[in-house]
């Protein structure tokens, strides 16, 4: 059995990542797994009522999926998403979710 102790490698998986709806609003995230399945095909953001409704709007497939980084550590990957919300003021509801 590997100990948890020894093996890192799981604080390495990290990725930053882009959706930008056709209207041009931005939603930043950072997700542990794969981008794709983070985004389980539009139906992951359920809890973000905005982004979830824009997604019904205008259909996932419709949406631009960017992948900005990956493989960074969390601590990594949470200051580059912080770093992009705040550039991109995606907290706007008029710019973003």
């Amino acid at each position: 059995m590997r100990s948890l102790w020894f093996d890192n490698a799981w604080q390495h998986h990290f990725c930053v990542y882009c959706l930008t709806d056709p209207a041009g609003k931005k939603y930043f995230g950072i997700s542990r797994y794969s981008a794709l399945r983070r985004w389980k095909n539009g139906k992951g953001y359920r809890g973000n009522k905005r982004l979830d409704a824009a997604i019904r709007q205008y259909s996932f497939a419709n949406f631009r999926k960017e992948v900005i980084r990956a493989d960074l550590m969390r601590e990594e990957a949470e200051r580059l998403e912080a770093e992009l919300i705040e550039k991109y003021d995606t907290t706007n509801p008029e710019k973003g979710y």
